[in-house]
């Protein structure tokens, strides 16, 4: 989780209490007081050989265009 907190706050992301809503397949955690969900593919990331670049790049392309609309 502290590396969740560590990018989010990279970002610009204040993040206090950082809550796990779901823990499967798919980490999700919100990243209290903001209104924000991070979503952590730990599965993926392992199976890289650096996987901090593969956990990066999806925060960092929401950040730019958070509706998706180009990814």
């Amino acid at each position: 989780m502290a590396a969740v907190v560590s990018v989010a706050e990279e970002h610009g992301v204040r993040v206090r209490e950082p809550v796990v809503l779901k823990d499967s397949f798919n980490l999700r955690i919100h990243l209290r007081p903001a209104p924000v969900v991070a979503r952590v593919p730990p599965v993926t990331a392992l199976g890289r050989p650096r996987p901090e670049k593969v956990l990066r790049r999806e925060p960092d392309a929401w950040l730019r265009d958070p509706s998706g609309a180009t990814r």
